[in-house]
């Protein structure tokens, strides 16, 4: 079935081309413009650990393993180029379910402009597996990085969080365009893409100054499929998979911040303290300290 799936592939990628050998040969070959950093990131996804082969279409799980992958591309504000997939799948999946699963993958790529141009396949007795590498570009000027919140900053999220539990985190858009504004934006301190949870993920970019938070409730944007209650916004803290753009930016800046694309809601959160407590401030005034957990894998 092996040969069978790679002349599959090299039949709905496309040959040859004179920079590039194509599917099937020993290794890809590409040259980044010039003046551009190279940006690589790398995921494995297991079934039964980030996607569940019983219960979801392989397509939406194909399109998933691809997406996370350009989401974190999107939160250095750089620019998704190049795909590397490889597939550990189990004994009984058929070529069907192999073309299903990677029609997810060539979907979301094509829709980003990203080029598959490798990978490996093998199949075993235990349950699939999927590595993706995505190969990006960015500027030294647009990346930004976890690190550089400062005290003061605010904080922003675009989208709403929470919506995992109603399937999000397998038909999100990777915020892309989002990225490169804020690249292109000198107040954006530090930027990352909520992959475990509003909360610990918000941690992730402010330990490095041993920096805290303060969250305002009633400001953080919850999905609206969840439940009008208390359970609501503990899933928007800690329920993960939104694969939204967490970032931090100055506070004396007053500009075009919020000029985003017209479909993403943008939502100040919060602001940057001095101590590294966490803490959320309800409609009354009341804080109550946040502990700093989320999804874990």
């Amino acid at each position: 079935m092996e040969n069978e799936f790679i002349d599959w592939l090299k039949t709905t990628l496309g040959g040859q081309t004179e920079t590039n050998p194509g599917i099937g040969d020993d290794s890809a070959v590409f040259a980044p413009p010039p003046g551009m950093k190279q940006l690589v990131t790398s995921d494995c996804l297991v079934d039964r650990v980030h996607f569940d082969v019983t219960a979801t279409p392989l397509v939406l799980i194909g399109r998933k393993c691809v997406a996370a992958s350009i989401s974190d591309i999107a939160a250095m504000c750089g620019v998704p180029r190049h795909v590397i997939i490889s597939i550990v799948a189990p004994n009984h999946f058929s070529l069907d379910d192999l073309k299903s699963l990677y029609e997810g993958m060539i979907s979301i790529a094509a829709s980003y402009n990203c080029v598959i141009i490798g990978g490996d396949f093998i199949s075993h007795t235990g349950p699939l597996s999927v590595n993706v590498t995505v190969l990006g570009q960015a500027t030294q000027s647009q990346l930004r990085f976890r690190f550089g919140s400062t005290v003061h900053d605010r904080i922003f999220v675009s989208g709403a969080l929470g919506g995992s539990r109603d399937g999000h985190h397998l038909t999100f858009d990777p915020r892309v365009e989002l990225g490169l504004r804020l690249g292109n934006n000198p107040a954006v301190h530090s930027v990352t893409d909520i992959t475990d949870g509003l909360v610990i993920d918000l941690h992730s970019i402010l330990e490095f100054g041993n920096l805290g938070a303060t969250l305002i409730e009633s400001a953080i944007p919850i999905s609206q499929h969840l439940p009008n209650d208390q359970t609501a916004i503990e899933s928007a803290l800690y329920d993960g998979e939104d694969f939204e753009l967490l970032w931090t930016a100055s506070s004396q800046y007053t500009g075009n911040l919020e000029t985003t694309p017209s479909d993403i809601p943008i939502t100040e959160i919060g602001y940057v303290t001095q101590d590294a407590n966490f803490v959320l401030l309800d409609g009354s005034g009341e804080s109550r300290p946040l502990d700093i957990h989320g999804y874990s894998h």
